[in-house]
């Protein structure tokens, strides 16, 4: 998308101070659109955004069953299917979250240019 260059202001039959307004409001859309050089400052569109973000997680509420077995000395372990059944959400959840990173920082440095 381009924009179309903004005509120079008139000098003539206005008051300084609407000179003064002019001409910053002029500046100030001219860095929105990226026509001041100043790359770094213009605005990003949505339409500018070519990537494509994850939007399908992995991870799911653990079935746990609540069923544990109490060994000597007092404690509680879980059963094996309980252990086995969150130990693949918490990986599930890893790789979600590297997933998620990925995307944010894809995001940063499109947003940067």
């Amino acid at each position: 998308m381009s924009f179309t260059a903004m005509p120079p202001i008139p000098q003539a039959g206005i008051t300084p101070e609407m000179l003064a307004m002019f001409s910053a409001t002029k500046q100030n859309l001219e860095q929105l659109i990226g026509q001041s050089g100043e790359i770094k400052y213009s605005a990003m569109l949505r339409g500018a955004v070519t990537f494509n973000f994850t939007n399908e997680l992995i991870s799911s509420a653990p079935a746990l069953s609540g069923q544990g077995f109490s060994i000597a000395g007092g404690g509680t372990v879980p059963s094996l299917s309980d252990f086995t059944a969150l130990t693949k959400t918490v990986a599930d959840l890893q790789a979600d979250v590297k997933r998620l990173q990925e995307s944010l920082n894809a995001l940063a440095t499109h947003a940067k240019g």
